[in-house]
This record gives C-alpha cells, structure tokens and sequence, in this order.
C-alpha cells in the first residue's frame, strides 16, 4: 500500500524553509517576510535594467552627437575623406597654418622638375613620401596650390 505523500512538491531553485503550510486551504504559500523580499529583489533589478537600458540610449545619443564626423558637418568644416574619422583641421586659421607649414616643406625639399619654357628648375615635386605623410590634408592642399600659382608635378 502507497502512502499519499503530504506536503509541498520542490520545483527549480524554491527552498522549502520559505514556505509555510496553511492548514485552511491545505496548501503551502510563501511566508510573508520572503515575498516582501522577492519582491523588493525584483523591483532592484528591473530598476537597475531600466537604467542600464537608459544609461545605453543616452551614450547612443551622445557618441551620435559627438563623432567628428557629425561635428565636422555641423560646424561647416570641410571633409577631405570620408573614411576619416574627423576633420583635417579644426577650424580655417590651422587649415591656412597647416598649409603653410606644407609649401614650406615641400620648396625645403631639393627635387625640382625642369620648367620646359624657360628650361629652369621652377616646377615643385610632389613626391610619394609627402602624400602619404600628408594625405588627408592633400585635396585642400591642391586647391591652396592653385591658388597661390605654385606650379608642381606629381
């Protein structure tokens, strides 16, 4: 013969010490100081999750606000490549301070191609080395060239 076996049946992670037997309706329901914890743990961590989930959209928010790129654009700078992560000069002063500095590398250099009118070294090179040093500054370096009637090659 098989006894009925009494009392509450486990399930997952739940601990019988927190359980009491209610002997009116024969059931077993969780003593009150631990559903008041539960639920205080519960409201913690879907407290916590809300301003975690916050926390992300404001850095979303602000890494789209702050990238260069998107500060560059907004404030009208120009952009020499697309793949760069900013602008190549902050504002116009170090943009003409920058181009500056690179004429006067590049006529500190001793390459010079012939000028085939007046058969004279007056024409500036443009080396490999000067580019690459120097490239994402190169399109509006270009434009100052012309600008300035600086004839070069390369």
């Amino acid at each position: 013969m098989s006894r009925k076996s009494k009392g509450r049946k486990k399930s997952g992670r739940k601990n019988n010490r927190d359980y009491e037997y209610d002997p009116v309706t024969k059931t077993h329901r969780m003593k009150p100081h631990i559903a008041q914890q539960r639920r205080a743990a519960n409201a913690r961590a879907k407290a916590t999750a809300q301003a975690d989930a916050s926390k992300r959209q404001r850095e979303l928010d602000r890494a789209e606000d702050q990238s260069p790129f998107q500060r560059a654009l907004r404030r009208g700078i120009p952009i020499v490549n697309s793949h760069d992560l900013g602008p190549c000069c902050a504002t116009v002063e170090s943009l003409n301070n920058k181009n500056e500095a690179m004429l006067a590398e590049l006529r500190g250099t001793k390459f010079r191609a012939i000028d085939p009118v007046t058969l004279r070294p007056e024409v500036l090179v443009i080396q490999h080395w000067f580019v690459r040093k120097h490239g994402r500054h190169m399109a509006h370096f270009r434009s100052f060239l012309k600008d300035q009637k600086v004839r070069t090659t390369g």
